[in-house]
């Protein structure tokens, strides 16, 4: 077996040096931060790759600092998924995560290409998701979102309730199993209202309550929304909210599943 710098030198030369390579899965290869940051140097050079899925790889936070070099140089990039990955958690072998969420929220704004990002599932605290929710509204250019299982306070959700206001443009938007609770959740799901171009919304695993279910049923009523897949289990709207979406769903043709 090769040993982790040959591994890494592999890595990155491929990534640099291939003039076609137009996307690329690395998923579940628990490659470790020391990998992760060779990848992200090399794709500071790769000017051909457009989508790029790293998730599940033990990336640690100091993958960040490599990333958000490339992403500012990168123009080619439109897909990246980084998902399951420990980018906002500090360990020895991963490094410090304090400002990881400023220099991907920096990188983010001053990006012109991405139109699609998971960065689910990542260990973010409050403090660095206030950064990424900040830039994802300053951000000109994505249209699907994907920040699943991550802990959302009020703050947090009504800054994304903001990005989503400024900017209706999302395709997809996903914050499933997020905690977000029926306070700051009446607000983000008013702005939903605004996404006519929506065609995917997952909100799983939350706790929505009744009074939010109302707004989103005026919202599957709406027929200025093109939604079709809409995902709302386990939100706590008890019979009434759930008798209210299904009742909106009378009128609705486009959504599908």
């Amino acid at each position: 077996p090769e040993s982790a710098p040959s591994r890494l030198w592999l890595m990155s030369s491929a990534v640099r040096r291939m003039p076609v390579l137009a996307t690329l899965d690395l998923s579940e290869n628990l490659f470790g931060t020391r990998i992760g940051r060779g990848l992200m140097l090399a794709l500071q050079e790769n000017q051909s790759l457009t989508a790029l899925t790293a998730k599940a790889n033990f990336f640690g936070p100091t993958v960040i600092h490599e990333l958000a070099v490339a992403l500012k140089v990168n123009n080619t990039l439109t897909e990246l998924d980084l998902s399951q990955n420990r980018l906002g958690l500090t360990t020895f072998e991963g490094g410090d995560a304090t400002d990881a969420g400023k220099h991907l929220g920096e990188a983010l704004v001053a990006n012109r290409s991405m139109v699609n990002l998971d960065i689910s599932n990542n260990h973010w605290d409050q403090h660095e998701l206030a950064h990424i929710t900040t830039a994802i509204h300053n951000n000109t250019s994505l249209i699907r979102l994907a920040i699943n299982h991550t802990e959302f306070e009020d703050i947090s959700t009504l800054q994304l309730a903001s990005a989503v206001d400024v900017r209706p443009v999302f395709r997809q938007f996903e914050t499933n199993h997020c905690g977000i609770g029926p306070r700051a959740g009446a607000v983000f799901s008013l702005s939903m209202e605004n996404l006519t171009h929506m065609l995917t919304l997952n909100l799983d695993d939350n706790m929505l309550g009744e009074k939010v279910a109302h707004r989103i049923a005026e919202m599957v009523a709406n027929k200025h929304i093109h939604l079709e897949n809409l995902r709302l289990a386990k939100n706590d709207f008890g019979p009434e909210g759930c008798l209210v979406i299904a009742e909106a769903f009378g009128d609705n043709r486009r959504i599908t599943s």
